[in-house]
């Protein structure tokens, strides 16, 4: 929830037309459960209304390239994605 807030907030008080930024949403694991994946819902929506298109990353892809992690390792999996998006 602590990301999601602060996402929200970031786009609501740095959002400049002129700056090319890039979003991404990380969609939790289906074992987080339902109120997480509300959450990462309506702050997308949220951002939506100010014009900021996040691109999503379902972390479920990877449990689904990887096999069946532990918990640590497909957040580590994740991290390693998000970085790899963000260079990439």
């Amino acid at each position: 929830m602590t990301a999601t807030l602060l996402s929200q907030s970031i786009g609501f008080h740095y959002f400049n037309p002129s700056q090319r930024m890039e979003w991404l949403a990380m969609m939790p694991f289906a074992f987080e459960g339902i109120r997480k994946e509300v959450q990462a819902q309506l702050a997308i929506r949220v951002l939506a209304e100010k014009r900021i298109d996040p691109s999503p990353l379902y972390l479920d892809d990877i449990r689904e390239k990887y096999g069946n992690l532990a918990i640590r390792s497909a957040y580590q999996k994740a991290d390693e994605w998000v970085v790899e998006e963000l260079l990439g």
